[in-house]
């Protein structure tokens, strides 16, 4: 690939994989986010698990490196937790943490009605919503909860990101691209100064600065490599933006929900004061 604009939709799993590479086994999937973040998310949790019956077995989509997981399991010792993601994420050493790699949410590998729970930090969006939401009736027990943290589109985080899909763009643009070729480095240099906080962006554009000298030829393939390089961080970033919930939207994103769960009103789920997320919750009818 060597632009942004030929990133295709069918590449999500393979840069969530290059992304969940990239972290720590205790990622929690919030690159930069405050402790405040971190804490109302694990507050979150460990109040859904304190509803759970006894020795639930619970659904986590979306798992990345099992965060969500590990604070059910924080919270009770008898909870066993399955995550599924799309990405070729490795197994949890975690006794009570099962998880599963390469495995999407619209085709859950569990039988009819054998699951006690299910819950998902910032991945059920990403999904086909309607067709995930019929295997998660599916395969959900009648009277199970659902705890879903969504992305809102006004969110601390979409909005952290939305400036950084910004960023990435205006580096990947034709202008930036014109002006490598050309050894233009001050335009170069003018773009990276006007995203000081974006140290993705910042490192991309002093790396093609250091290697504007040599051929035509090899200029191309530099601007290429960095662009590849780039690219699954720019797949993300439009992902978020596409699958990110607004106000105005949400009564129509939880139709396929409400056919097969009793849902609770949505609720704003919020860090230090600011919104974090959409909190949603239901029981399997």
């Amino acid at each position: 690939m060597g632009s942004f604009a030929s990133i295709r939709k069918g590449d999500h799993a393979d840069a969530w994989t290059a992304f969940w590479d990239e972290q720590s086994p205790d990622s929690r999937c919030l690159q930069g986010a405050s402790p405040a973040v971190r804490q109302a998310l694990s507050n979150h949790w460990q109040a859904f698990a304190a509803k759970l019956p006894l020795a639930a077995t619970v659904l986590d989509i979306g798992c990345g490196k099992g965060a969500a997981a590990r604070s059910l399991a924080s919270a009770r010792g008898d909870i066993r937790v399955v995550g599924i993601d799309t990405a070729r994420v490795q197994g949890s050493p975690h006794p009570q943490i099962e998880i599963w790699g390469e495995t999407r949410a619209e085709e859950l590998p569990r039988a009819d009605a054998s699951l006690d729970a299910a819950i998902s930090q910032f991945g059920f969006e990403y999904s086909n919503v309607p067709i995930a939401t019929k295997e998660l009736a599916r395969v959900l027990r009648p009277g199970a909860r659902m705890s879903l943290v969504v992305h809102h589109s006004a969110s601390v985080i979409v909005r952290r990101e939305r400036a950084h899909g910004e960023a990435l763009d205006e580096l990947g643009s034709a202008r930036a691209q014109r002006a490598f070729l050309a050894r233009n480095i001050p335009c170069l240099v003018r773009i990276r100064d006007s995203f000081p906080d974006d140290q993705t962006v910042m490192f991309a554009a002093n790396c093609l600065a250091s290697r504007s000298m040599g051929t035509d030829d090899q200029r191309r393939q530099i601007w290429s490599a960095v662009m590849d390089a780039l690219a699954p961080d720019r797949t993300l970033s439009a992902a978020l933006e596409g699958s990110c919930v607004a106000p105005a939207a949400i009564d129509d994103w939880l139709e396929p929900l409400r056919e097969q769960f009793r849902l609770a009103q949505p609720e704003l789920l919020l860090a230090a004061g600011e919104v974090l997320a959409w909190r949603i919750e239901g029981v399997r009818v």
